[in-house]
Formats: C-alpha cells, structure tokens, sequence
C-alpha cells in the first residue's frame, strides 16, 4: 500500500520548512507528497523543495472569498493507494499507526477525519442547509470536547480516503464550495462546510477518528497526550517556527522529534 500526501502552502520560507518536516516525518513509508502553490507565487518556491516532493501550481476560483476557503490539495492525480490530505502545519508522529489506520481505510472503503473542534454555525443552520438541500441528516456527532451535535463535519487537518473515491469526492467538493458560497461567503470554515455536502452527496461511509489523528495544540495546550498522538497538528509551535526557526520551539518533546527527524541539522534542503 502506498500513501499520498498532499498539502497547499503559500511560498513563505516558513511554510516551505513546514513541508519539509512534513516530509521528513514520513521517512521510510511508502508514500509520496504533493504540494500546491498559487500559480502567481510558484516561482518563488525553493527548487531544492521539488527534490521531495512534486511541486503544482493551481489558480483561485473567481469569487471565492475568503481565499483559504478553495484547498486545492484535492486537485491532483493521486499515485498510490490512498490519499491523505493535510495542513501544512501537520506532521507524522507515529508511522506505524498512521500506516495500519490508512490499510484500514482502504479496506472498509471510508473517508476519515477528525470531526472539527468548533461550530462554523448554530445547529439549526445546519437543519436548514440539509432541508433546503433535500438531504436527511441524523446528527450523529459532537463537536471535540463539546456536547454539541453535529453533522460529519471535518476539521480539514487529516483527511484520508481511498484513492479511487478522489474523483468524485473533488468534483462535488467543488460544486458545494460554489453553491455555499452564495449565502456564505465569508464564512471561516466554508471549506469544511463543503466537505459535509459533499460526502454526503456521494454516499460514502464515513469514520469519526478520534482526536489523536489531528492532535492540535490550540485545543490540547498541555499537550498531555503526546505520547498517544498519531498525526500532531502544531498550529502554536507553527507560530515559534515562524517567528525564530526551529530553535525557538519551546515544546521540548516536539523540538527534539523535529531534530532528530533532520538529524539535528536545521534544514533538509
């Protein structure tokens, strides 16, 4: 079984260092990455990047507002048996779970998340896009760490699904972004909202992974868990990588995972 990875960065050199512990935290799987770039900023890419990884350029959709709401890592062809979607700002923490999670995935044919931490709108907004829609929706799920019901409303941090279901999951993904755009244009989380519609649409079965998939450190500060975590979403370390590089992580256990997956050099390009 072979994994492809793929993630959408802006061509800051912070993002550019994201991907490549990204990369390197998946070294020795059998897996390949794909990274989208703007097609106004693809120059300004560090060549030596596309040594790792296949580097794609993409164009916004006109009218898409706000810009983060089109995510563009579904726009590839995929190269290996399942397709694992990221944030720039996610890495591997533990190969051999995220391995035996994606055989799994595979074989029972779902599309996996972790279902999101916060509401992009009241519950009954949600009844009356899926009335509205002419979809029946049951409300089986609750927000992380909340009591609130929700759809299969995923955060967009890890999202694997068998390749072959890529297809037609990105064609209604792009129909939904379009048409939820009309009546919410400047919603945060529009591209998550999108993602509900869409698999919905399609009828795929779905599995709500538990949060050790796309363990975030906004939600989880104490980061009590770490030891348990399977993918690490370092949206705070991400902010101390962007402001002095990796040696202004000030999370020990994360600063020390990141070293020695460059072998205590800085950088891999």
């Amino acid at each position: 079984m072979k994994i492809h990875f793929s993630w959408t960065i802006s061509t800051s050199l912070s993002m550019q260092l994201e991907s490549e512990i990204m990369i390197a935290s998946t070294k020795g799987m059998n897996c390949c990455h794909t990274i989208s770039v703007q097609e106004a900023q693809f120059n300004k890419v560090d060549p030596k990047l596309k040594n790792f990884a296949d580097i794609v350029s993409y164009k916004p959709i006109p009218d898409l507002s706000p810009p983060w709401t089109l995510t563009p890592k579904w726009d590839i062809e995929p190269k290996g048996d399942i397709v694992i979607g990221v944030d720039a700002d996610v890495m591997v923490w533990n190969q051999k779970l995220v391995i035996e999670k994606a055989e799994e995935c595979l074989r029972t044919k779902k599309i996996c998340g972790t279902i999101g931490y916060a509401e992009p709108f009241p519950l009954s907004e949600w009844k009356r896009l899926f009335e509205k829609y002419n979809m029946e929706e049951n409300f089986n799920y609750k927000y992380n760490n909340t009591k609130t019901l929700s759809p299969f409303y995923i955060n967009n941090g890890v999202v694997m699904m068998p390749s072959e279901m890529l297809g037609a999951f990105r064609s209604s993904y792009k129909k939904w972004l379009l048409e939820l755009n009309k009546t919410h244009k400047n919603l945060y989380y529009l591209c998550q909202v999108a993602n509900t519609f869409a698999i919905k649409e399609c009828k795929f079965p779905v599995e709500a992974m538990p949060d050790v998939f796309n363990y975030t450190e906004i939600d989880n500060p104490d980061l009590s868990n770490l030891n348990n975590v399977i993918f690490l979403h370092y949206n705070k370390t991400r902010e101390e990588i962007r402001r002095k590089g990796i040696n202004g992580i000030t999370n020990l256990k994360i600063k020390k995972k990141i070293l020695r997956l460059f072998d205590h050099n800085l950088t891999m390009i």
